[in-house]
């Protein structure tokens, strides 16, 4: 990783379901307010075009290729920063996925990760289909993946990426109330168990009968909390140093410590 200090920007956004020019604004605003930050690095929500509105999926998806996509695309290259857009619906003819998107500085996309685990208990699964893609890139600031939301329950993701040697997990994500407690402490469990940072963005608001209470994570190798936000709309810039992963992995090696033939008898017993 060639720089250790760097600047991660966080949009937790307020998202009204199914109104995308409204929430397509509101990320615009924001972004706008991260680089003028300096931030290195920005990422915003899961689904924040259409939020929890899924019945329509392929025709949302039809409009964020058509309409927001190329927008993204050309707000990344007038700001010069390396972007998380979150994730939104995407088509690609046969199948609807729960899509993440990075485009480097120069507006090109460098990493689609599409959502493995769907959340049965708010429906995703009946509107979307799983990814396969497993995605690490290396980047100017370390080797970065991604994950969204509901991955956050399965970490065998998580331990693949760490062992494909990814220093800052980024995952964008809808999670409601009541269930803080999982998510903070999955988060910290996500980043001491693969020795990582992991930075998480949450929306806030309420959906249909769901409450999001945002409090988007920053959490260091150690399981240090660095940022937790609000249960309100908020950005933030957040300053953390890579070289905390290196230092980790120097002074207790789990990742070196794995019993891979034990894990290859765990991998091949079928499902029940």
């Amino acid at each position: 990783m060639s720089n250790h200090i760097i600047k991660i920007g966080i949009g937790q956004l307020e998202l009204k379901d199914g109104d995308w020019r409204n929430n397509l604004s509101a990320v615009a605003s924001v972004y706008s307010e991260l680089a003028g930050k300096s931030c290195d690095i920005t990422i915003f929500p899961e689904l924040w075009p259409s939020a929890m509105q899924l019945d329509n999926a392929r025709e949302q998806a039809e409009i964020n290729a058509r309409e927001i996509y190329p927008q993204l695309q050309q707000l990344t290259l007038e700001k010069k920063i390396l972007s998380h857009w979150g994730s939104m619906l995407s088509y690609d003819g046969t199948h609807i996925y729960n899509q993440a998107h990075i485009f480097n500085a120069d507006g090109i996309e460098v990493l689609k990760y599409r959502k493995i685990h769907l959340f049965g208990l708010m429906g995703e699964n009946k509107f979307i289909d799983p990814g396969d893609l497993l995605p690490v890139i290396d980047t100017a600031y370390g080797r970065i993946a991604t994950a969204i939301c509901y991955d956050l329950m399965f970490p065998e993701l998580f331990r693949y990426y760490a062992l494909s040697g990814a220093d800052i997990i980024l995952v964008p994500a809808e999670w409601p109330k009541p269930r803080l407690m999982h998510w903070q402490r999955m988060i910290q469990a996500r980043a001491i168990e693969n020795q990582v940072f992991i930075v998480a963005c949450n929306r806030v608001g309420k959906s249909n009968n769901y409450d999001f209470f945002g409090h988007s994570m920053v959490v260091d190798p150690w399981g240090e909390i660095i940022y937790d936000g609000p249960e309100r709309p908020d950005s933030a810039c957040v300053e953390i140093d890579l070289s905390k992963v290196e230092e980790a992995r120097k002074k207790l090696n789990s990742i070196s410590d794995i019993n891979f033939d034990l894990y290859h008898k765990i991998l091949n017993i079928d499902a029940k």
